[in-house]
């Protein structure tokens, strides 16, 4: 009997491409659907009509659920960017929930979230146990972006990689008294970045033996003015430092302004690494570590509806590439 994994091998795509073509999947390209057909021909496959039928009328409600904090943050809007780039293609409408208090969290991730969609996104968020007992029990597709969780598909980067990256470059640069800008570390709703993102500084540091000041330890929000404050009470404190590793760069260039404000010149006398690499970095020179936040957006959503069409079903963990960018800032 012949099986859509042959089909596969014979037309030297993945399974996953042949479902797609079965499916009308717009996201296949007319050459290799053209490839994928005549491999059907070929071996005389006949799809499985009834399971494929079963799929498409467990579909009620032809509404994907996003649960993203902060939305208007520029990381956030990438991934959102990523993700309707994917979705607008399709009969899906998006729904939109944020979180910004904890409060919100307790209310959204509920059981009734999933009677009004068919399948749920969940940008940044570490699971909690209580919540991913509410996720399985719904049996409803679930991706998560930008956080990991083994009992769910995920997408997502190594932060503590990327910070590692980042002061490891600064160090190599003869860089010693290397302060940082954060979010909240034990933060209350639960985003575990900036804490990942402090462990790698941390490692690097130890690494090159060079002891971590606290103070030097600014734990503050993402965004311009957080960053600019940030600087601001890092001169104020008096204790030198030659470079500044900071958690987004929204708070790098906030920072940077401070400084320069203070007749401190960067790179010269102090150098600043950012994350996440916005169109801001891209214009001001800012060095970051890039991190494929639309991207992300897309592969989460191809993923979410791979699950809905049930082409995929086991979970699906992609960890993307993290890319350390030098420009004039450090």
């Amino acid at each position: 009997m012949v099986t859509i994994k042959d089909v596969a091998k014979e037309a030297g795509v993945s399974i996953a491409t042949v479902s797609r073509v079965l499916n009308n999947s717009p996201r296949v390209n007319e050459e290799t659907k053209k490839k994928v057909l005549e491999a059907i021909k070929k071996l005389g496959y006949s799809p499985n009509v009834v399971a494929r039928s079963l799929a498409k009328k467990s579909l009620k409600t032809n509404v994907i659920s996003i649960v993203v904090p902060f939305f208007t943050r520029d990381f956030f809007v990438e991934v959102l960017r990523g993700i309707n780039n994917v979705i607008s293609k399709t009969d899906y409408s998006i729904h939109l929930y944020n979180i910004e208090r904890i409060e919100d969290r307790e209310k959204i991730f509920s059981p009734e979230l999933f009677n009004r969609c068919d399948g749920l996104i969940v940008v940044s968020f570490d699971i909690k146990k209580d919540e991913a007992k509410i996720l399985k029990n719904a049996q409803k597709p679930v991706v998560l972006i930008d956080s990991f969780h083994p009992e769910f598909s995920s997408v997502y980067v190594d932060n503590k990689k990327g910070a590692y990256m980042a002061v490891r470059y600064l160090i190599a640069t003869g860089r010693r008294n290397i302060a940082f800008v954060s979010g909240v570390i034990n933060d209350p709703l639960g985003f575990m970045a900036s804490y990942r993102r402090y462990e790698g500084l941390l490692e690097a540091l130890k690494e090159a033996g060079i002891p971590f000041n606290p103070l030097l330890h600014i734990q503050t929000g993402f965004s311009l003015e957080k960053g600019y404050r940030a600087g601001k009470t890092l001169i104020s404190r008096g204790i030198p430092f030659d470079a500044v590793f900071c958690a987004s760069d929204t708070q790098a260039i906030g920072l940077m302004r401070a400084l320069l404000e203070e007749g401190i010149k960067v790179p010269e006398d102090v150098a600043i690494i950012g994350f996440d690499d916005i169109s801001d970095a891209r214009y001001l020179g800012l060095s970051t570590v890039k991190q494929p936040m639309t991207e992300m957006g897309e592969v989460g959503a191809k993923i979410l509806l791979d699950l809905l069409l049930g082409i995929e079903t086991s979970f699906t963990h992609l960890e993307l590439p993290l890319e350390l960018i030098i420009r004039l800032t450090s």
